[in-house]
């Protein structure tokens, strides 16, 4: 490489270097306008959230479910394609339905806490024909375990601080 070839190589390099910080701030702001800006353009609208905490769920309980409702609020019809648990422990259920703007539906999820104990969050996809494409909501809580398996824990740890 010729000397002057790397001179402007040199040169190049200390104006990106000098300028790294500026063009960084820049980049961050463009993409926060544009985050911003896709999510005030999203047609799917969660009315009252998209998460929701259970709380404490007793094992022995058979179920636990939430109702979210979500709005159509762009400007074309769309309809729920699907709504996919990460887990068998949980379920999805919504009616397929075309969703006129302005309109509202729900996905009902359930959460089966038999054989379960401890805290557990559960990520439900819901995907659509709309722009947005997909969507995630939440449920979340604290399993408790039966009664008779809290006392077994219980005296096996004390035990095991014996050993």
């Amino acid at each position: 490489m010729s000397v002057k070839i790397a001179l402007k190589y040199n040169k190049l390099f200390c104006l990106i270097k000098n300028r790294l910080p500026i063009l960084m701030v820049l980049a961050d702001m463009l993409i926060s306008a544009g985050i911003s800006t896709a999510i005030a353009q999203s047609e799917i609208q969660w009315l009252k959230g998209r998460e929701h905490n259970f709380g404490n769920v007793l094992e022995t309980d058979s179920m636990v479910s939430h109702r979210f409702v979500m709005r159509n609020g762009g400007n074309e019809p769309f309809s729920i394609v699907s709504a996919s648990p990460r887990c068998r422990c949980t379920e999805a259920k919504f009616t397929p339905k075309i969703i006129e703007p302005g309109d509202t539906t729900s996905v009902l999820v359930t959460f089966y806490p038999r054989n379960r104990s401890g805290t557990f969050v559960q990520r439900v996809a819901v995907i659509t024909t709309s722009r947005s494409r997909i969507s995630h909501v939440f449920v979340k809580g604290n399993v408790v375990p039966k009664a008779n398996d809290a006392e077994q824990l219980q005296s096996e740890t004390a035990n095991h601080k014996k050993l």
